[in-house]
């Protein structure tokens, strides 16, 4: 049986590539790091790790066993999270996965709020796209998520919350006085600017395209929302994403933004967790305090489609 203590070393210096710079992680001295990770190759008859250079190198036996032990580790976490129910104790942990935009719109004013309930809880916002947050709570890394709904995920339940669309955004000075259409000789030679290739988004756009068979001529991939809205302010092409985005931007008047009004482009917005894992009282709170959110932010002006309670009670 491998013992849990060595278990955490040999994943810290896997981690730090390094004996020494994983004995400062752990509060230790080296030669406890050492001598765990002797006795662990020991208990498994294999070498783990290989001098190379200044670099501690995992052989192809801790590679298997690092994929391993980060699933123990993370349901060790979970059955402690589980009998440290009661989060008054100080003793859980709570980590919230979230999409890029609703990290900085949204799950700051849930975080501060869900504080004040759970003081003693410490708590983990891990940013993301879409698919990399379904990873992680597939894999135990987040306990819930509040992201974009989940494709083709049998092992996750969504809890709808708010609808959005996508819509044409450009500079000021862009030559549109309206919304486009896709034959117009002004569209065909833009460039598109699209968040985050192998996104939901991305694919959500890419199926928009085929659908009404236009093939953009120049598109530019950016993985942060701030990055595509600083390249249109200059000029260089045409954003397609929700206006509440760039809402500030477009309320000074340093973009402005046109409906598509295409069904085709419109996303629905939850809070996702593990089907296998009931929803406790932090998940519960985290569920209504982003409800709250997303009303607040709709009432100062961001469009957002609030999703009708009574179908929210339904998916419950």
């Amino acid at each position: 049986m491998i013992d849990s203590r060595k278990l955490k070393v040999f994943l810290t210096v896997a981690q730090c590539e390094s004996y020494t710079a994983a004995a400062r992680l752990l509060n230790t001295v080296q030669s406890t790091v050492s001598h765990s990770i002797h006795d662990l190759e020991e208990d498994l008859g294999c070498a783990l790790f290989q001098k190379v250079g200044k670099r501690m190198a995992p052989t192809d036996a801790a590679i298997t066993l690092l994929e391993y032990g980060k699933k123990i580790e993370a349901l060790m976490e979970e059955a402690r999270d589980r009998v440290n129910s009661s989060t008054q104790c100080g003793k859980r942990r709570f980590s919230i996965g979230a999409s890029l935009s609703a990290s900085v719109n949204f799950i700051p004013e849930v975080l501060q709020e869900l504080n004040h309930c759970f003081p003693y809880c410490t708590m983990t916002v891990v940013p993301g796209n879409a698919p990399e947050i379904m990873a992680a709570i597939r894999e135990g890394q987040v306990d819930i998520a509040f992201s974009l709904e989940p494709e083709n995920e049998p092992l996750l339940e969504f809890k709808p919350v708010f609808k959005d669309e996508l819509s044409w955004i450009v500079a000021p000075l862009h030559e549109w006085s309206k919304a486009p259409d896709l034959s117009d000789d002004s569209f065909q030679n833009q460039r598109f600017v699209i968040f985050d290739q192998g996104s939901y988004t991305c694919r959500l756009v890419d199926a928009f395209f085929r659908k009404h068979k236009f093939t953009p001529k120049s598109i530019t991939f950016m993985g942060s929302m701030d990055a595509i809205k600083a390249f249109i302010k200059l000029g260089q092409g045409i954003g397609m994403m929700p206006a509440w985005v760039a809402k500030d931007e477009i309320d000074k008047g340093l973009l402005k933004s046109f409906p598509i009004g295409s069904p085709d482009l419109k996303r629905r917005w939850g809070v996702v967790h593990r089907k296998a894992a009931e929803l406790g009282n932090m998940e519960e709170t985290f569920l209504r305090l982003c409800i709250s959110s997303i009303n607040n932010k709709s009432l100062e002006g961001y469009l957002l489609d609030l999703i009708p309670m009574q179908l929210l009670e339904a998916s419950s």
